[in-house]
């Protein structure tokens, strides 16, 4: 039923008829277990329109509407601080790629904000933020944090919301991108609350999603929101399009990545070309991937190094990959940061 109604909300349909109103508030939490029932809230109402359903999509759209509101005006008073700052600082994720996407801030629940700069900037993009009144979370000031994770959250005196500080994209236990300098160097100007913010170009905007899909399936996580702002971005694409996003993809690293990406759009909202579909992971059927990406807590699971090997475009890289998690695993237990969602290896 949850395919069912995402499968109509991306074509853009009003109504998918009478659903068994029994099936209705496991839909309801199922959809904002993945964050996707804000935009998806009316059409499950339509189809079953009883009182409960109707209260947890009101309580989902009033919690998007605190979260993201106190998101706006944090990022209004973000957008201050860095003017004048020389070094260039793209802001992803959240209420900046709701507003590109969907055409509204108030798609999903944001409780952070997401920024990106160079490894060399990091240090004087850090104390440019503490000289504005942000204020380093001490938790995260740890080599686990600054290393493995590649990143580090501040607050400032007022906002609700956390402010993450990255140099790299992607964590551990996934590929990362060869070329991080290009995603900022390509990255532009963007309109938003009056200003202009820098943001990804699509093709990198939609690796971004691809990585963060990965790094849900790899943790287990519900990855909803992440297929479906890859959906959002390959619905864009001409068939000649395509041809160059693999190239990017291919030149990236991330490759693979993508071609999960683009099987898990597949799979749960069949809006990819037939000509354009990927067999990656094919002992995994499209009912058990839509399953780990939807419902991980009923989904049966491949090994996580089946699935690394599985995103990694070459077998060295899954070597080098597999080390380097196990040394970020070490890191973060001297840390005593709490561990990730545990599953089988």
């Amino acid at each position: 039923m949850t395919a069912q109604i995402l499968r109509a909300w991306a074509r853009g349909r009003s109504e998918i008829g009478t659903i068994d109103p029994v099936h209705g508030p496991a839909a309801a939490t199922l959809l904002a277990q993945n964050r996707m029932l804000g935009l998806t809230g009316d059409l499950l109402i339509q189809s079953v329109p009883t009182a409960e359903v109707i209260e947890i999509v009101q309580d989902f759209r009033r919690l998007i509407s605190q979260m993201n509101g106190a998101g706006l005006l944090s990022m209004r008073r973000l957008m201050t601080a860095l003017r004048g700052l020389s070094e260039p600082i793209v802001a992803y994720k959240g209420v900046v790629l709701q507003q590109q996407l969907y055409g509204t801030p108030f798609a999903r629940p944001a409780s952070d904000i997401d920024l990106l700069t160079r490894p060399s900037a990091y240090r004087a993009v850090s104390c440019h933020l503490h000289s504005k009144g942000y204020v380093l979370d001490r938790h995260t000031d740890t080599l686990w944090w600054r290393w493995f994770l590649a990143e580090q959250q501040f607050r400032d005196s007022v906002g609700s919301q956390t402010v993450d500080l990255h140099h790299r994209l992607q964590q551990p236990g996934c590929p990362m991108p060869r070329r991080t300098e290009r995603l900022i160097g390509c990255a532009s100007p963007t309109s938003f609350l009056g200003g202009e913010v820098l943001t990804f170009r699509d093709d990198h905007a939609l690796l971004v999603a691809a990585m963060s899909v990965a790094k849900a399936l790899h943790h287990r996580e519900p990855a909803g929101r992440y297929v479906s702002d890859a959906e959002r971005f390959l619905r864009r694409l001409s068939p000649e399009d395509w041809p160059r996003l693999r190239q990017e993809a291919d030149e990236m690293g991330l490759g693979r990545t993508l071609d999960l990406t683009v099987r898990c759009v597949d799979v749960v909202f069949a809006t990819i070309p037939a000509s354009e579909r990927r067999g990656i992971l094919p002992d995994v059927t499209d009912l058990a991937l839509r399953d780990m990406v939807l419902a991980p807590g009923q989904a049966r699971w491949i090994r996580r190094r089946e699935l690394l090997r599985a995103l990694c475009d070459k077998p060295l890289d899954a070597v080098s990959a597999w080390m380097l998690m196990a040394a970020s695993e070490t890191a973060r237990r001297a840390s005593g940061a709490a561990p990730a969602n545990r599953g089988t290896l």
